[in-house]
């Protein structure tokens, strides 16, 4: 038997009293519709009609409504006569197909759980079961919320269905995420550590690192040669013994060796080299240097100091990132694991983002247990790995968890992290409360340095999904997403080490040098499984957000900003006794200004916030973002959605200045600076004249650099 689908509005509108007919008389099954529902079901195109072919008689019909991303089935029914006819399969293809095209990513229908045949049915159409619920009315069913995930270029095969030079996507690959970084130490790491010296617990915690898979520690073949030209006395050397079970890389052919090591000498040890004092040990201190440059190993442990007073040349030039054994401990200490709880509102209802305890640990469970998540990974979410910190945050609106996030903090100088978010899809706050949580994730995540995040994506979960890739999330594997968050803004002075890191954590590689445009260059980049893409630099920038690029071609603004509302805006460590603004939970937020100043943000630039000294401010710049858009709009037009973004209360909204006017600035990305750059700091690194920040100003990209290079200092 042939069939036929029917679509076309105006034909379609003739079925309809036959439609609402069969639905009536299976009212059980389909529960009651008004009339004119069908009338504009057909109207708007969201109504097929399977037909007979040559005589056109009704066969059947299937009902759907909902807007982008998910679509919901309503009713798919098939006449008795045309049944076995695989009618209601070809009836729900044709709507498959249909919103691929138009990149819908998921598709649900609800269920009642005594209708055998209609779960059946569904379930063979790769509905899975997600979450079940009460039915409405006092029959006491229980609805089957099932979902199908559509296979469209924002979702699982994104890597099949773009075209090569529209990629935005570094293609990780999974098995790369139970990689350890290399780091290659010196001998006075082990020296430390059997001799008891002053630094022994913190090079402890570097050899501690290797055998909790945290890094993989190595030392060069030069290391076994130094050990033995000392130990030609004595044949039981337990150094020696120890360096000949570790991993040893070797050193570069010798011509190579020969040309790095003379040119390393100039950096490390100018002085020495400028009176040709160079000792045996120091050539042997660039050897090692050289064999961690040649093996493009993660970094160097040292407690060198010349070595480390040449760390920002060595990672410029070479892209080496040495660590001093003290830093390396630092990232082993245990993370906290408590949180700051934040209390405001989204969308007009009450929320609270706090850390899981016994008082929210029931609300949390019934939020797994609702969205139909497995036993064992809810479990696992909850309790998480005895031996590395969680995170675990519960978002309450009123009285029930409408989200729930858990992530691991593991210790380490390349960090790997666990993520898994559920948020109830159809509560009115789910993308914000996504947003909320994914953005959090990506930045406590990336705080000490880049990190490898996967985070588990439950099926269904299109909302969640839709505000993961607008982070940079892309499928890894069924079921898991992955990403990299850098954690900090890059420029000329740390490209070589975020290159360095970027391949040593994923294997992934940029450039030798850092694009000059950062709105508009193509970036060249080796992905993990050999394959070579071309992504413009602003979608990098989604790829491995947080992050900024500051190029000398990317101009941005400084813009003022009252500590009373840089609590809110930004990001505070200190308790609120006062509930925040929504702008808090939200990772895009707005910045209200004078109009005037619109000429002065450009869009797509880097936005620098400068704390004013007024009300015990720091009068310094705190934190940079990204311009995301610049309008000048009348104060009563803009919406309540920008509103939402900003932290200006209704009465300071309006004296914001006497005209009607208002410049809205829209900014993401926002990252705070380690160190706040005062204003005197600011002067007399030629970023400021004799008067403070009172309104924006227009700054170059070498300005910006050379702001976030004395923000980001070592202190």
């Amino acid at each position: 038997m042939r069939i036929r689908i029917l679509f076309d509005p105006k034909v379609v509108a003739g079925f309809v009293p036959t439609v609402q007919a069969r639905a009536d008389a299976n009212r059980k099954s389909f529960g009651f519709l008004p009339k004119g529902a069908y009338a504009e079901a057909a109207l708007q195109s969201k109504l097929l009609i399977a037909v007979e072919e040559g005589s056109d008689k009704y066969a059947g019909h299937l009902m759907f409504g909902g807007v982008w991303p998910r679509v919901r089935v309503f009713q798919a029914y098939v006449e008795r006569r045309y049944r076995r006819h695989s009618i209601g399969k070809k009836l729900l293809k044709h709507l498959v197909e249909k919103l691929e095209q138009s990149h819908y990513l998921s598709m649900t229908a609800h269920v009642a759980s005594d209708l055998a045949g209609a779960n059946s049915f569904y379930e063979r159409m790769g509905f899975k079961l997600v979450q079940t619920r009460p039915g409405r009315g006092n029959r006491g069913r229980r609805l089957n919320i099932r979902v199908r995930d559509l296979n469209t270029p924002n979702l699982f095969n994104f890597q099949d269905m773009v075209s090569p030079a529209d990629q935005s996507n570094l293609f990780l690959i999974d098995r790369l995420f139970r990689q350890s970084p290399v780091y290659v130490i010196d001998l006075n790491v082990l020296f430390d550590v059997a001799k008891r010296r002053l630094r022994a617990r913190e090079a402890g915690l570097v050899l501690r690192a290797a055998f909790q898979n945290v890094a993989r520690i190595a030392v060069s073949e030069e290391m076994v040669e130094e050990l033995r030209r000392a130990s030609t006395a004595r044949s039981d050397d337990p150094v020696l013994e120890m360096v000949l079970e570790l991993p040893r890389l070797a050193g570069p052919e010798k011509r190579e060796a020969d040309g790095l090591v003379g040119a390393l000498s100039t950096v490390v040890f100018p002085e020495r080299v400028a009176q040709r004092m160079l000792s045996v040990q120091d050539h042997s201190d660039l050897i090692h240097l050289a064999t961690a440059i040649t093996h493009k190993a993660a970094g160097f442990v040292t407690s060198e100091k010349a070595i480390l007073r040449a760390r920002e040349i060595l990672r410029r030039e070479y892209g080496l990132e040495v660590v001093g054994v003290s830093e390396f401990a630092e990232t082993m200490s245990p993370s906290p694991i408590r949180g700051i709880p934040l209390r405001g509102s989204l969308l007009g209802e009450r929320v609270s983002a706090i850390e899981l305890d016994d008082d929210c640990r029931a609300n949390a469970e019934s939020l797994l247990a609702a969205m139909y998540v497995p036993e064992d990974l809810a479990k696992q979410a909850l309790a998480g790995a005895a031996d590395t910190p969680l995170r675990r945050v519960v978002l309450i609106a009123g009285k029930r968890a409408i989200g729930f996030g858990s992530w691991t903090l593991p210790p380490g100088p390349k960090p790997m992290c666990e993520a898994f978010v559920c948020i109830d899809q159809d509560h009115q706050a789910a993308e914000s409360a996504a947003e909320y949580l994914i953005g959090r994730i990506c930045k406590e995540s990336s705080r000490a340095a880049p990190a490898l995040i996967r985070m588990r994506h439950l099926p269904g979960h299109s909302v969640t999904m839709q505000v993961a890739m607008a982070h940079g999330f892309r499928p890894s594997s069924e079921g898991m997403v992955q990403k990299i968050a850098v954690g900090r803004p890059i420029h000329d002075g740390n490209w070589g080490w975020l290159r360095n890191e970027l391949y040593s954590l994923a294997r992934v590689e940029l450039p030798a040098s850092m694009p000059d445009d950062a709105l508009s260059d193509l970036i060249s980049i080796e992905t993990p499984n050999g394959r070579k893409v071309r992504v413009r630099s602003d979608d990098l920038e989604v790829l491995l957000s947080p992050v900024l690029f500051i190029s000398r071609n990317r101009a941005g603004s400084v813009v003022p900003v009252q500590k009373k509302y840089a609590e809110d805006l930004l990001e505070s460590p200190q308790f609120r006794m006062l509930e925040s603004p929504e702008a808090s939970f939200l990772q895009e937020r707005a910045y209200f200004s004078n109009p005037r100043t619109a000429s002065t943000i450009p869009e797509g630039g880097c936005l620098l916030f400068y704390e004013s000294g007024k009300d015990g401010g720091q009068s310094a710049i705190v934190g940079i973002g990204r311009i995301v858009r610049v309008t000048v709009e009348m104060k009563d037009s803009v919406s309540s959605a920008t509103r939402r973004r900003g932290v200006l209360k209704e009465v300071d909204f309006k004296d914001l200045n006497s005209g009607g006017r208002v410049a809205v600035t829209r900014f993401d990305n926002l990252m705070m600076l380690r160190h706040p750059v005062p204003i005197q700091r600011l002067r007399e690194i030629g970023c400021a004249d004799g008067s403070n920040f009172v309104t924006a100003k227009r700054m170059t990209g070498e300005q910006i650099a050379a702001i976030v290079k004395e923000g980001d200092k070592r202190g």
